[in-house]
């Protein structure tokens, strides 16, 4: 923006100005139009949308981050203690044993103290559930639908494309052109873990072990550096993931996936769901879980269920990589994160 001209953050903090920012503008357009292309892509796949409730007992990601409601109220009216989700995952694997292929653009919220430019309390998650999946099959799905909202944006939003270009997100045309003709890299944690320690000397005040969580600086050096594209990673030792990750034979690793992207760090988390009843009874008990409130989501792997395996999409994040924008609080209409003020 020019010199003169408030920077984003500071318009951000009066709203009824902020809304009529011409950044603002073609951001929320190109937003509309990401996801008029996701919705498209998955009606062409044969997914079928459904949107399971965002009030929940049930905190899939096992990360404690799950905002409650008030619980005086909720077991007055429901019996019970209730929340918001983290995530829709478990309804739709819910719904996959009957349809087979399933979407939702559900909200989730997360009650992360973080007060980074890359997270959100409440945010649109795109998410998806398809049975008889592999693995690669996951990242086919990942990479096929980002690369269409790339090639949708370059298509239909040149206009605000180049308005962006010229004021906050030097290179963002050349940079959205790359990506919607890259091919992924694709490699296993052990491998990125590898990669890490063979970084220049320096580079790093440290460096994670077999077994430690990839954080963000790490990922983006992996997807910006090392591979200037987009990657996944999977194969994540199983301390790592949720406990309904599928076990690899190892029996040191499961079948997670994470889709690195460059200047942001992962943009989509998947995983093929643990099929087995008695495997994952297994990794219930070896976390100390407690059984009561899921034992519907166990008796899943029971009767005749089909196996799947599924993702989740952060939006705003995904809008952080066809608007070039560095600050994901520019790329929702309401902003709602750690600290900030709710004003209705």
């Amino acid at each position: 923006m020019g010199a003169n001209r408030p920077s984003l953050d500071a318009l951000r903090a009066c709203p009824t100005v902020w809304g009529k920012s011409p950044v603002i503008h073609a951001v929320r357009r190109i937003s509309s139009g990401v996801l008029h292309c996701l919705g498209t892509v998955f009606h062409s796949l044969g997914f079928n949308k459904r949107d399971p409730s965002v009030l929940t007992i049930s905190d899939c990601e096992g990360a404690g981050e799950m905002f409650a409601i008030d619980p005086v109220q909720t077991e007055k009216f429901f019996g019970q203690k209730v929340g918001l989700t983290v995530s829709s995952q478990w309804g739709l694997e819910l719904f996959v044993q009957s349809e087979e292929k399933v979407w939702t653009d559900n909200p989730s919220f997360r009650a992360e103290p973080s007060d980074s430019s890359r997270h959100l309390a409440s945010f649109k998650h795109i998410e998806w559930e398809f049975a008889w999946a592999s693995i690669d099959d996951l990242m086919d799905l990942s990479e096929q639908l980002t690369q269409a909202c790339f090639k949708y944006v370059l298509e239909n939003h040149n206009d605000d494309l180049r308005m962006l270009d010229m004021s906050v997100s030097k290179g963002i045309i050349d940079r959205l052109q790359i990506l919607s003709k890259a091919t992924y890299a694709r490699i296993t944690y052990s491998d990125a873990i590898t990669l890490l320690k063979e970084a220049p000397a320096g580079r790093f005040e440290s460096i994670p072990n077999w077994g430690d969580d990839l954080g963000s600086i790490y990922e983006t050096y992996l997807a910006e550096e090392v591979f200037g594209k987009p990657v996944f990673v999977y194969n994540y030792p199983k301390q790592l993931k949720s406990f309904y990750m599928k076990q690899n034979d190892d029996g040191t690793t499961v079948q997670g996936c994470d889709l690195l992207m460059p200047g942001l760090g992962e943009l989509i988390g998947s995983s093929v769901r643990e099929s087995d009843y008695n495997k994952l009874m297994n990794a219930v008990k070896e976390r100390n879980m407690v059984v009561d409130g899921i034992e519907w989501y166990l008796d899943l792997r029971r009767n005749g269920s089909k196996p799947s395996a599924g993702a989740g999409l952060g939006f705003e994040r995904l809008i952080m990589c066809c608007t070039g924008l560095k600050n994901i609080r520019c790329c929702t209409a309401q902003p709602v994160y750690y600290k900030g003020r709710l004003i209705f």
